[in-house]
């Protein structure tokens, strides 16, 4: 029987420890390495589960070590989660443009309990990335009627409280990734006159990246990539925070889509 295996990369020794006595306790297996250099030798052999990322090493930092590998062929789609702290907006916003995956908090290691559960989480939703259909993943979530293409609505929601209290910069972030991901799965059905998925998502955002320009996606698309936009950023939000943490905002976020 295998059990999933985490790769940690931090430069403090006890908090190796606290990791690897917690992996023991859950069935896991844990490597810890202690900087860029040895992270990047151990993946020479080791194909981690989950890639737990501190973001504050000695350079190289954690960042470039996850936009180095996001680059590499063999690691594009390994699992990554930024070692930090949710209150650390700009920390998050540039660990997610890195090409971050999760965050695991770091206080969560005073709570053994909490700290199985949200790496549990992690480790059961890692393997399952953003459906590559979103059009059609919409489609059997929820829609718009046709009176409407919910742009106005959808930037509404990005700006409630619950949502921006993840941080603004995080939510332009996420909300990038979500077009990029769309134009990718169906660049024939979101806007087929665009041949490049920057320069469709540079013409799909508002002027502050907070929402959507009103003239996004071409007409006849529009309600349908707006509802994609939605439920994919739902999703985002959950894997980036976990189902409890994420709750308010998903809600904010969805509340104005008929169900």
């Amino acid at each position: 029987m295998s059990f999933p295996t985490l790769l940690l990369v931090d430069d403090a020794p006890e908090i190796g420890f606290l990791v690897q006595r917690l992996a023991r306790k859950s069935g896991h297996e844990a490597a810890v390495c202690h900087s860029v250099p040895s992270a990047l030798e151990r993946l020479q052999t080791l194909r981690p589960d989950l890639i737990i990322l501190d973001f504050n090493l000695p350079r190289p930092n954690g960042l470039e070590l996850c936009a180095h590998l996001r680059r590499q062929t063999e690691h594009r789609e390994t699992p990554i989660a930024l070692f930090g702290s949710a209150a650390r907006t700009d920390d998050l916003a540039a660990a997610l443009e890195a090409g971050v995956d999760f965050l695991l908090d770091k206080d969560l290691l005073a709570r053994p309990d909490a700290w199985l559960a949200r790496l549990g989480e992690i480790l059961q939703t890692a393997g399952s990335r953003t459906p590559s259909h979103l059009l059609e993943y919409s489609d059997s979530r929820m829609s718009l009627s046709p009176s409407t293409d919910g742009i106005v609505a959808f930037n509404e929601a990005l700006r409630h409280t619950a949502v921006l209290q993840r941080g603004t910069r995080v939510v332009r972030v996420l909300l990038r990734r979500v077009l990029v991901r769309l134009w990718e799965s169906s660049p024939d059905q979101v806007d087929p006159t665009v041949g490049d998925a920057s320069v469709a998502v540079a013409e799909w955002l508002s002027p502050d990246g907070l929402g959507l320009a009103p003239t996004a996606f071409p007409p006849a698309h529009r309600a349908r990539a707006v509802a994609a936009c939605a439920t994919a950023l739902s999703d985002q939000f959950v894997r980036v925070w976990g189902l409890a943490a994420s709750k308010a905002a998903r809600e904010a976020l969805i509340a104005w889509m008929p169900s």
